[in-house]
């Protein structure tokens, strides 16, 4: 294929956060990942979301929608509390 003879799918920062499923959405299409901080640091944490992702939003655990997400230049950036867990779902443009 065309990809580089390495390639990274997802990215997540900062190192205190870790990222535990990525999954397909259960009741539609997209990508779904979670997350949780370990630390007990307080902060912002983004994503380097695949390429083809049109937009991002924040989930509870059962994938409902809680709340839209900013996506810019493929990164999702989320606030996260002390040992708190996120989830967030990216969806993407039709295949062709």
């Amino acid at each position: 294929g065309a990809l580089a003879s390495t390639h990274s799918f997802l990215q997540i920062e900062p190192d205190n956060v870790v990222l535990t499923a990525v999954k397909e959405s259960e009741n539609e299409d997209g990508l779904v990942m979670r997350f949780y901080e370990w630390a007990g640091k307080e902060g912002d944490v983004t994503l380097q979301a695949p390429s083809g992702a049109l937009s991002a939003v924040e989930t509870d655990l059962m994938e409902k929608a809680s709340g839209e997400l900013a996506l810019r230049e493929g990164k999702i950036t989320v606030h996260t509390k002390p040992y708190e867990i996120k989830t967030v779902k990216v969806k993407f443009g039709k295949r062709e």
